[in-house]
C-alpha cells in the first residue's frame, strides 16, 4: 500500500486544512457538527431540541483548538474535527474521555495521567460531511469510516488514496505540535479503532468498550512512538500527517519532555 509516493502531494491539491480561530468559522465548525449528528444521524445523546440556534457545542469547545477541511475546488467544508485540552484554569479538570470512561479506565493509567495534563489531549468530534461520505456503508458513520476501506483501489478526489479521515488526522497533528501535546485520548468504535490501525495509528486500549453514543472503549497514545512506527510501517501515511517531517520528526518529543508511557 505504500508504493504511492504523491499521498501528500494528491491531499495538498484536493484538500485544505482551515485552522478555525474566529467567531464565524467556529459557527462553521459547530453548524457542521449539528448537520451531522443532529439532522442526519439522530445521534442519541444529540437531540435537535437541545440546539435551538442550530449549532453543536458542549462544555469543552472553550478549552479545544479546532479545524475544518475544505474541499478547494468547491470551496465546501468537507469536515471538522477538533483537540481537547487541559483546561489553564484548572489543570486537574477532567477530559471528556475520562468522564464517559470513569471506573472502567484503567487505575495505572489514570495515575500516570494525573502527572502529565499539561501534555495531553483528546482527539474527538470527528465529523465528515454527507457529501465526502459517499463509498458503500461511509454515510451511516459521522467520521466517514466504513467497515472495509480500500485505499489504493479508487483514484478520485473523495475517495481514496487521500481519504478525507486521513485530512483530519493532519489536522490533529498540526495542532497537537502546536499546542505541545504528544499524549493523546480518543474514544473510538471498535470499527474506527480497525481502520486507524490499517493507517498504522495505533493507540492503546484503556478500558473495556461501553456505550457511550454508541460502542465505544477509550484509547491512549505517546504520539512521538506512534508517529515513529507509522514511519517504518506506512511511510507515506506518515508523511501526509507530518508534512514529510515537518511537524512531529523523528526523534522530537515536541516540547513534551516526559517519555512515561
Amino acid at each position: 500500500m505504500d508504493s504511492d509516493p504523491d499521498l501528500l502531494a494528491h491531499f495538498m491539491r484536493y484538500f485544505e486544512i482551515v485552522r478555525a480561530d474566529t467567531p464565524a468559522l467556529l459557527e462553521e465548525v459547530f453548524r457542521l457538527r449539528y448537520q451531522v449528528y443532529c439532522e442526519e444521524l439522530a445521534v442519541p445523546g444529540f437531540e435537535r431540541d437541545n440546539y435551538p440556534d442550530g449549532l453543536e457545542r458542549d462544555v469543552y469547545d472553550a478549552r479545544s483548538l479546532h479545524c475544518l477541511l475544505r474541499h478547494r475546488r468547491t470551496g465546501a467544508w468537507a469536515g471538522t474535527v477538533r483537540l481537547v485540552c487541559a483546561d489553564p484554569a484548572r489543570m486537574d479538570a477532567p477530559f471528556p474521555a475520562e468522564v464517559a470512561g470513569g471506573a472502567e479506565m484503567e487505575p495505572e493509567h489514570l495515575h500516570t495521567a494525573s502527572r502529565l495534563r499539561r501534555c495531553i489531549g483528546e482527539y474527538s468530534r470527528l465529523i465528515l460531511a454527507r457529501q465526502f461520505r459517499v463509498r458503500a456503508g461511509e454515510a451511516q458513520w459521522a467520521d466517514g469510516v466504513a467497515e472495509v476501506v480500500d485505499l489504493d483501489r479508487e483514484r478520485n478526489e473523495r475517495r481514496a488514496p487521500t481519504h478525507p479521515m486521513l485530512g483530519l488526522l493532519k489536522a490533529g497533528m498540526m495542532m497537537s505540535w502546536e499546542r505541545q501535546v504528544c499524549y493523546w485520548y480518543a474514544g473510538m468504535e471498535p470499527r474506527l479503532d480497525r481502520r486507524f490501525r490499517q493507517f498504522a495509528l495505533a493507540l492503546r486500549p484503556i478500558s473495556p468498550v461501553f456505550d457511550y453514543h454508541g460502542r465505544c472503549r477509550v484509547h491512549w497514545g505517546y504520539l512521538p512512538d506512534v508517529l515513529a512506527q507509522m514511519r517504518e510501517r506506512r511511510p507515506r501515511v506518515w508523511r501526509l500527517l507530518t508534512g514529510d517531517g515537518g511537524i512531529w520528526p523523528v526523534g522530537d518529543p515536541g516540547g513534551c519532555g516526559s517519555t512515561e508511557r
